[in-house]
């Protein structure tokens, strides 16, 4: 697990409809980076990163109505396109709007 942290007060002067990145917010990214060497141990450890994955998403989402209101980070996303890798979940549609 990878977590990046960014001062949030200049990107939050741009609005989030403004550009494509719409993951802007009063707010830092996950990233979940795994490996493992077994191949039989491929169809747990993506269901277990997905289920984190999920976890970690609906905090944020239960978390962002907490944000001081600054007229950007309630309307993040939550999701960065580019660190997206391989997933059918994520669509661009849903994330650059």
């Amino acid at each position: 697990m990878v977590f990046e942290y960014f001062p949030f007060n200049k990107i939050i002067e741009v609005d989030q409809t403004d550009t494509a990145f719409a993951n802007r917010g009063a707010h830092g990214n996950m990233l979940w980076i795994m490996g493992w060497t077994k191949e039989e141990h491929d169809e747990e450890c993506r269901q277990w990163t997905r289920h984190m994955s999920w976890e970690a998403h609906q905090e944020f989402e239960r978390r962002k109505s907490t944000l001081e209101e600054d007229g950007v980070s309630e309307y993040s996303v939550g999701q960065y396109f580019n660190y997206d890798g391989r997933s059918s979940i994520i669509m661009p549609l849903s994330i650059m709007g």
